[in-house]
């Protein structure tokens, strides 16, 4: 059986990891929405939980994300400083 995700070259679960950190990471960006509360509105048991899916995924943790890209949006950069450029998503 062929899935359009799997077709995709991504199985279920990869997707729906870098799905929900996308959201994460927008909210974080946009919005002042407390890391737990944005943690179970994504579906997560924990902020704990939460935290170390963020960080496998970006290379940051969540306060940290927030952080470093609102610096760097009021500073009129594009993304993170070189220095601090979360990991490749794998």
């Amino acid at each position: 059986m062929c899935t359009a995700l799997t077709a995709a070259g991504l199985a279920p679960l990869t997707y729906l990891t870098k799905w929900r950190m996308r959201l994460a990471e927008r909210a974080l960006r946009e919005k002042n929405t407390p890391v737990s509360v944005l943690a179970r509105s994504l579906g997560y048991t924990s902020e704990s939980a939460f935290s170390k899916a963020f960080k496998r995924v970006t290379g940051h943790a969540p306060k940290r994300h927030r952080t470093v890209v609102r610096a760097s949006d009021s500073a009129g950069e594009i993304g993170y400083p070189s220095r601090a450029r979360p990991r490749a998503a794998t």
